[in-house]
């Protein structure tokens, strides 16, 4: 069995490493698993990379065109998917069983091209953009329930719609697609996919996202603090995201109103390690420590077990990649309650959901994970037994096999 996995990256963000941890463990069943990408991170022989770094910076700025011509430049990004690279030649020339949609934007596909492909379609949702306009995030659901109309468009939206054009194209294109079936890593963004007008027709079932338990393991957390150089003393808070300062949606401010409120007296001495992206600065009364960029999963995995806590504090999440890697180290997640987070961060059992939007209660949830040892070894255990139960990648890719050899079973009927 051939798969080909769409991607527009093998390894920057979450969504590419989950698209590669896919990849790989479905090699280990032995299919003949290939990625077609657009940002090629990795040297691995299954990976092709577009023509050159030209081609690739070229789609990108097409691809982002329209959204700047809309008028709208300080909203989140978009991805409009009208000029198309090489993923569909790759598809031409390795002729798959099977061909895997990840995080498609970037201009690696054309909306348009999705009919063509001969092979059944399974469409792996990272976030909201399969059943959206071209946001990979929005809280307007009356839009991908009802549709795109000028009636229903957001008061802060001027100029051109870009959202309704991008949409518009969806809605004329899916209805093309011989096979398509929906995947999703959580049961929150299963539903809003079957209850979108764009994929409402269409399966979906929800296959969780792996994480590589073998790797990602607890440790003797004195012993990894002081390989890592981090004080044994202390109860250590860790928060990793490239785009912290940036992005409104991953919740850094939040996050550091949380801390600020539990970094006086009368709360235990903390400190706060980050990871992923560029120094962080907070309160003056709470030291951080900033590791900056970690590629090496080992170095992360001890990274984890060394803490006390991890936090998420985003405002929109399908669920999070870091979460799950967390619990797999035993480190209980804190986080609030959107999005698909529930799946993972079962409250008071494996860690703490907050009230969304509420920074005093993340405060409150950080501080009852870390004050109690007795309690944060059975929330420690909880998390571990979670990740091997139900987020394993031999699970998920056992689950993809089997749903592909579905798919050919019907198709060849």
């Amino acid at each position: 069995m051939k798969i080909l996995h769409v991607s527009y990256s093998d390894g920057r963000g979450g969504a590419a490493q989950a698209a590669h941890r896919i990849h790989r463990s479905l090699l280990s069943r032995g299919l003949l698993s290939s990625m077609a990408v657009m940002d090629r991170t990795r040297e691995e022989p299954e990976i092709f990379g577009p023509p050159s770094s030209l081609h690739r910076k070229t789609h990108a700025i097409l691809d982002h065109l329209p959204h700047v011509l809309s008028g709208n430049r300080d909203f989140p990004f978009r991805s409009t998917a009208w000029t198309g690279s090489h993923a569909s030649t790759v598809a031409r020339r390795l002729k798959p069983d099977i061909i895997q949609l990840g995080w498609i934007g970037g201009g690696i596909l054309r909306i348009e091209d999705l009919p063509r492909f001969q092979a059944p379609l399974v469409w792996r949702l990272s976030d909201m953009w399969a059943f959206s306009g071209g946001e990979h995030y929005t809280r307007h659901l009356s839009r991908i329930r009802d549709g795109y109309s000028r009636k229903n468009r957001p008061a802060e939206s001027r100029g051109w719609d870009v959202d309704r054009w991008v949409w518009t194209r969806k809605r004329r294109t899916y209805p093309k697609i011989r096979s398509l079936t929906i995947v999703a890593p959580s049961h929150w963004m299963a539903e809003i996919s079957r209850n979108s007008l764009l994929l409402n027709n269409r399966r979906t079932v929800v296959i969780p996202t792996g994480v590589d338990t073998g790797v990602f393991v607890p440790g003797d957390q004195s012993q990894l603090r002081h390989a890592l150089g981090l004080p044994p003393d202390r109860r250590l808070i860790l928060y990793g995201a490239m785009d912290a300062l940036t992005d409104p949606r991953k919740g850094f401010e939040f996050l550091r109103t949380a801390l600020e409120r539990i970094s006086g007296p009368g709360h235990p001495p903390a400190e706060l390690v980050v990871f992923g992206g560029p120094p962080l600065e907070m309160a003056a009364s709470l030291r951080i420590h900033n590791r900056g960029r970690i590629t090496d999963r080992k170095e992360l995995a001890a990274l984890y077990a060394a803490c006390d806590c991890f936090v998420v504090p985003s405002q929109e999440e399908n669920l999070a990649n870091t979460a799950l890697e967390s619990l797999a180290c035993g480190t209980p997640v804190v986080s609030f309650d959107v999005g698909g987070m529930a799946d993972a961060v079962r409250h008071l059992q494996t860690g703490y959901l907050a009230a969304p939007g509420d920074a005093g209660d993340m405060a409150r949830g950080i501080v009852w994970v870390m004050t109690e040892r007795e309690r944060s070894d059975t929330l420690s255990a909880n998390a571990r037994a979670l990740a091997l139960k139900s987020f394993s990648l031999e699970s998920q890719s056992a689950a993809f096999e089997n749903l592909y050899r579905e798919l050919l079973e019907e198709s060849s009927r």
